[in-house]
C-alpha cells in the first residue's frame, strides 16, 4: 500500500534569507491544505497516525512529520536535493497577530547567525573529562599484578567479535526523554506534542543514516533508529525531589552525567531533549564511542566506576535554545545526527579532506555548528565513516550473549508511538488504563451503565468530545489577559506569552537602576520605566521579581538566582589578557616600537646586564664553594647581641666568688642555655720569638 502526500497550492509564508520571523513578514500569505492519498483514495489522518509518506509526483522524495492536536501538519519534506520544513507559526510569531497556522521555509533560505559557534560540546576540555571518566571504569574485579599498584584497577580489553554484522539486525533502539523545560517551551506543556517532536527528529536521523555506507565490506548499510521507550516530563515533575532533572541551572556535562546514571542496558542509545541555554553556544553533547577498551558509545552496558556509581555511557543531550533564541528544526535535527555520530565512534572532522568548507560545506561531524543548507551538511565525511565502521566492527557484531542492533519491528508496544497494528500506545505511565494493556486494541467505551467495566476507555477530564470528530479537542483556552507564570505574564490566544504590563495598558521595559534591574518593570504613558509595584496601583507596592536568566541592563546581562544583574562576559578575563598582550596586532606593535626606539632597547639591554652582574657580585660572597683557597661563605643569619650586655637576661649574670656555673665544664652539670658559657677569664700568653 503506497502512501502519498499532496500539498494543494498555497502561497504559504516563505521567509527569505536572513528574514527575522519575529519582526516582519511581508510576503503574501495564503492558506494551504494537506491531503493524504492511500491507494488513490483520499483519507483523513488522526494526530498520531502519520509517520512518513512520499511526495506525490516525485520518486526521490520523503515526507515525515505529524499532525498536531489542532489538525496542523508539522514536519519535513525531502524533494530531490531540496528540503522544506513545516512548523507551527506560533513557534516564531508568539507576540505577533497572524491569521495562518504554519510556516514553510526552504533549508537554504534560513540564516543561522551562530553557524560557526561552538555547537557541539566535545571540545578539548570536555574530551579530557570524558577520558578521565572512561579510565575510571572498573571492569570486573580489581586484580593485583606485580607491576600494578593495588589501588589501580586492571582493565580488561574488549575481545574483537568474530563473524560479521547481521544484515537482518540493523536497528539501534532508543530511549528518548524530554525534560520539563523542553515540554514547556517547545510543546506548550503538552506531553504528546513533545513526544511527537522527538519522534520526528528520529525520523530525520533515519533519513541520513539509511543511505550511509560506512566502509567496504560492511553489511551495516541501512542503519536505522527505532524508539523503544519515550517519556516527557512536565512542570509538575520539576517539583518532585526524586527527579534528577528538576533543577533548571544544570550545565551540559552534568546533564549528560545525570542521564548516564540511569539504567539504559536495554537500549542502544538514550537521549534527553532539553531547552537550556548552555554556555558557549553548546547545542549537544554525547559520549564518543571507541573500538578499544575505553567505555562509551553505542550499546555500552552499565559499568561501575571508581566513585561507586553505575553509569551507562551510551547517552547524549540535545538542546533547542542557543544564545536566548529557539533554534529551527533544521539545526536541531542536524545536531541530533551529529551527537549520535559521536556515539557511533566518529570524532570531529579536522583534516582538510574531511573539513573542506567551500560551496559544498562541511560534513555533519564538523566541530562547529553548521548552517545546514550545504550538500555536505547532511552527509558523514570519509573520516567519520571509517571511525564509525571500526566501532561497529567491535560493538555492532553479534556475540554469544547478545547483539548490539536488533531486527526492525513493525511496532513496539510501550514506546508511545502509534505504529502499524496499534490503535493507541500509552507507554509505561502509571495511568490506570495503561497498566493492563499498554497498546489498546479496540476496547469498548465506558458509559454510566457499565461502570463495572474496568477495561473500558475513559475520557480525560477537562475535555469534551464534539460527536463529529474522532479526535478529542483541546480544552477551551482561558480568556485573554488571564494572569499566568506566577503573575509575570498573561494569556494571549491560549498561550502564556504576554507581559503582565499589557493587562494594564503598559509595555514591559528594563529598569536602569542597579537595585531595580532584576525587577519586572513597565513603561508608563510618561515614558518612565518603573517597577510594577510603583506604576500599577493594583499591585499595592508589591514588586514582581524576574526569574533567573531573564535579560537585564538593556540586554547586556542576565539576572541570577540572587536577583543580581550579571554582566555578560563572552571572552573572560584570561582571554582578554591574552588578546591584549599576545595577539597578532600586539606583537606587531611591539616590533614597531622596537624599530622606532632601538636606542632605548639597547640601553635596557645594557642596564639589564649591569643589574645581573651586580646581583651576582653581591650574592657570590654568600655562595659556598668547595675550593679550599677561597674564603668561607658568609652566613645570612642575623647577629645576636652579646649575652653579657643584656641586662634583662638573667642568664647573662656573672658568677660571684667561687660559685660554679651549673652546666659548666668545671661543674660537670648540664646547662640548658646554649653556649658560649661565661667563666673564668682566659690568660693569653705572648709567644716567644
Amino acid at each position: 500500500m503506497c502512501n502519498y502526500i499532496q500539498f494543494k497550492s498555497s502561497s504559504v509564508w516563505r521567509p527569505s534569507a536572513g528574514e527575522n520571523a519575529e519582526q516582519e513578514y511581508n510576503s503574501p500569505i495564503d492558506k494551504f491544505a494537506v491531503k493524504v492519498i492511500k491507494n488513490s483514495e483520499t483519507v483523513g489522518l488522526l494526530p498520531q497516525e502519520f509517520s512518513q509518506v512520499q511526495y506525490l509526483g516525485f520518486d526521490n522524495s520523503l515526507v515525515h512529520g505529524f499532525i498536531s492536536d489542532d489538525g496542523v501538519f508539522e514536519g519535513k519534506i525531502h524533494v530531490g536535493d531540496d528540503e522544506y520544513f513545516v512548523e507551527s507559526a506560533k513557534q516564531y510569531l508568539k507576540d505577533i497577530p497572524h491569521d495562518f497556522h504554519s510556516v514553510i521555509y526552504e533549508s537554504q533560505n534560513v540564516h543561522y547567525p551562530h553557524a560557526y559557534s561552538t555547537g557541539c560540546g566535545v571540545n578539548d576540555a570536555t574530551k579530557r573529562w570524558m577520558d578521565e571518566v572512561k579510565r575510571s571504569a572498573v571492569k570486573g574485579k580489581v586484580i593485583e599484578m606485580p607491576h600494578h599498584s593495588q589501588f589501580e584497577p586492571f582493565h580488561y580489553r574488549y575481545r574483537r567479535a568474530t563473524g560479521s554484522v547481521d544484515d537482518t539486525k540493523l536497528s539501534c533502539t532508543l530511549k528518548m526523554r524530554a525534560d520539563h523545560l523542553f515540554t514547556e517551551f517547545m510543546a506548550g506543556s503538552n506531553k504528546e506534542r513533545a513526544m511527537l517532536i522527538m519522534a520526528n527528529h528520529v525520523k530525520a536521523a533515519n533519513a541520513i543514516y539509511k543511505d550511509t555506507v560506512f566502509g567496504p565490506g560492511n553489511k551495516a548499510e541501512g542503519i536505522q533508529f527505532q524508539i523503544q521507550r519515550m517519556s516527557a516530563n512536565t512542570s509538575s515533575d520539576a517539583q518532585r525531589t526524586d527527579n534528577p532533572y528538576r533543577d533548571s541551572n544544570i550545565g551540559v556535562e552534568k546533564l549528560l552525567e545525570l542521564n548516564s546514571e540511569e539504567d539504559h542496558d536495554d537500549v542502544c542509545l538514550a537521549y534527553i531533549f532539553t531547552y537550556r541555554d548552555f554556555t558557549g553556544g553548546v547545542l549537544g553533547l554525547a559520549w564518543v564511542g571507541e573500538a578499544g577498551n575505553a567505555a562509551g558509545g553505542i550499546c555500552e552496558k552499565g559499568t561501575v566506576f571508581r566513585d561507586g556509581k553505575k553509569k551507562n555511557l551510551n547517552t547524549g543531550v540535545v538542546t533547542f535554545i542557543n544564545y536566548g533564541k529557539q533554534v529551527s528544526q533544521k539545526v536541531s535535527q542536524i545536531t541530533f545526527a551529529h551527537e549520535t555520530g559521536h556515539n557511533f565512534g566518529s570524532p570531529h572532522d579536522s583534516s582538510a579532506e574531511c573539513a573542506p568548507g567551500g560551496s559544498s560545506g562541511n560534513y555533519i561531524m564538523f566541530a562547529k555548528a553548521t548552517s545546514g543548507d550545504k550538500r555536505n551538511n547532511r552527509l558523514f565525511s570519509p573520516c567519520s565513516r571509517t571511525s564509525m565502521n571500526n566501532v561497529m566492527d567491535v560493538k555492532g557484531r553479534c556475540t554469544d550473549r547478545k547483539c548490539c542492533f536488533v531486527a526492525a519491528a513493525e511496532s513496539i508496544c510501550g514506546n508511545m508511538v502509534v505504529e502499524e497494528g496499534e490503535e493507541c500506545d500509552c507507554g509505561y505511565d502509571d495511568d490506570e488504563s495503561c497498566r493492563q494493556d499498554h497498546c489498546c486494541q479496540g476496547r469498548p467505551s465506558s458509559t454510566k451503565s457499565d461502570r463495572n467495566n474496568a477495561n473500558g476507555c475513559k475520557l480525560r477530564p477537562g475535555k469534551t468530545c464534539s460527536g463529529v470528530n474522532a479526535t478529542c479537542p483541546p480544552p477551551v483556552p482561558k480568556s485573554n489577559f488571564t494572569e499566568c507564570n506566577d503573575g509575570r505574564q498573561v494569556c494571549l490566544s491560549g498561550e502564556c506569552s504576554g507581559s503582565i504590563c499589557l493587562k494594564y495598558g503598559l509595555s514591559e521595559c528594563q529598569c536602569k537602576e542597579e537595585e531595580r534591574q532584576c525587577l519586572l518593570c513597565c513603561m508608563g504613558t510618561e515614558g518612565i520605566c518603573q517597577p510594577t509595584g510603583k506604576i500599577i496601583p493594583a499591585m499595592k507596592d508589591k514588586n514582581i521579581e524576574q526569574f533567573p536568566g531573564a535579560p537585564c541592563n538593556d540586554f547586556n546581562g542576565y539576572c541570577d538566582v540572587f536577583l543580581k544583574c550579571r554582566a555578560v562576559d563572552a571572552d573572560g578575563p584570561l582571554s582578554r589578557l591574552k588578546n591584549k598582550f599576545f595577539s597578532k596586532e600586539a606583537i606587531l606593535g611591539y616590533l614597531e616600537w622596537i624599530k622606532h626606539y632601538w636606542w632605548a632597547v639597547a640601553l635596557m639591554g645594557v642596564g639589564l646586564i649591569i643589574l645581573m652582574g651586580g646581583f651576582i657580585k653581591v650574592c657570590s660572597v654568600h655562595t659556598p664553594s668547595s675550593n679550599p683557597n677561597k674564603k668561607p661563605a658568609r652566613q645570612l643569619t642575623l647577629r645576636r647581641p652579646p649575652q653579657g650586655r643584656n641586662p634583662r637576661n638573667p642568664r647573662s649574670r656573672q658568677p660571684q666568688g667561687n660559685q660554679e656555673i651549673r652546666g659548666s665544664p668545671r661543674s660537670g652539670g648540664y646547662r640548658e642555655d646554649p653556649p658560649p658559657y661565661p667563666g673564668a677569664p682566659m690568660e693569653m700568653h705572648r709567644a716567644r720569638r
